[in-house]
This record gives structure tokens, C-alpha cells and sequence, in this order.
């Protein structure tokens, strides 16, 4: 009997060490947030940094305003690309239009950047703020943007030295 007792209590105190391991694994994961093939999305809530971590699970990182990202893209040594114009043709149309105009006290309320490549289609890009539609639309105008599962988006790079 005292041998069943000690096999169930050492089997048991064996699953929760494993439980234990299995969930500070987990937190650590859950934040450490992006580290490889970075993306720079938005929409009307949140900036969205987006890539692989070290297990080469997808996971995201938000952002409520640009100053809030581009603290972040300098700490971590990264830079989004360079603006230059590629031999595309600009959009036949392009404007930045105010959603929610101070609806918090954080920023300046949301905007929306509508545009078209060729006239025919109508493209919509959701920004928590002004500053991050008025760079996000010249990477519209000027660059391009890239399709990702989570709409548009903008690749990110570590800054050269």
C-alpha cells in the first residue's frame, strides 16, 4: 500500500513539475514576441508587428501609436525600407481621411488611407493615428505594399550598420 501511496504522489508531483515547465515555456514564448521575417501591418485600433518567434510559431506584437512603434523598431535595432520609388506606376488614387477624430486622449483618432492602383478596384488601409497614415501612405504612393494574411503590409529589416 505505501508503495502505490509514494508511486501515485512521485507520478503526480512529476506531471506538475512537467505542467509547470510546459506553462513558463509557454509565457516565455507568448513574450518574446516577433524576432524573424518582421511585418508592419495596421488597423484602426493598433500598429501590427508580426512575424516568427524562436520556435517559428507566427505571433504578433501591438502598437497604439507610431512614436510607441518606432521606439520599439529603434531599440531593436530594426528599420522599415527605405522609401524610393519603383518603376510601378503611383495609384490613380490616394487619400487619408479622418475616422474617429480624438476619440482618445492618447492620440489624434483613427484614419483611413483609400486608394486604387488602376482606377477599378478600391483598397482601404484602417491607422490608429495621423502619423501612421501619413507614412503608411507614402509606402502606398511610393513603395508599394505587399499582401500578408493579414491584409497589406510592410516588410521590416535590422538597421545596416
Amino acid at each position: 500500500m505505501k508503495d502505490m501511496r509514494r508511486l501515485f504522489v512521485s507520478t503526480l508531483l512529476g506531471l506538475m513539475s512537467l505542467h509547470l515547465g510546459a506553462t513558463v515555456l509557454l509565457a516565455h514564448l507568448r513574450s518574446e514576441g516577433p524576432t524573424t521575417e518582421l511585418r508592419l501591418t495596421s488597423t484602426s485600433g493598433a500598429l501590427v508587428l508580426f512575424g516568427k518567434n524562436s520556435m517559428d510559431l507566427t505571433v504578433y506584437k501591438l502598437f497604439q501609436t507610431w512614436p510607441e512603434l518606432e521606439a520599439h523598431l529603434a531599440s531593436e535595432k530594426l528599420q522599415l525600407p527605405r522609401i524610393v520609388e519603383v518603376t510601378q506606376l503611383p495609384p490613380s488614387y490616394i487619400s487619408v481621411e479622418a475616422i474617429a477624430p480624438f476619440e482618445n486622449e492618447r492620440n489624434d483618432g483613427e484614419f483611413k488611407i483609400l486608394w486604387s492602383q488602376n482606377g477599378g478596384e478600391r483598397f482601404v488601409i484602417h491607422t490608429p493615428d495621423s502619423r501612421s497614415a501619413e507614412v503608411l501612405r507614402n509606402y502606398v504612393y511610393y513603395h508599394g505594399l505587399e499582401n500578408s494574411h493579414l491584409g497589406f503590409s510592410i516588410p521590416i529589416s535590422e538597421m545596416t550598420p
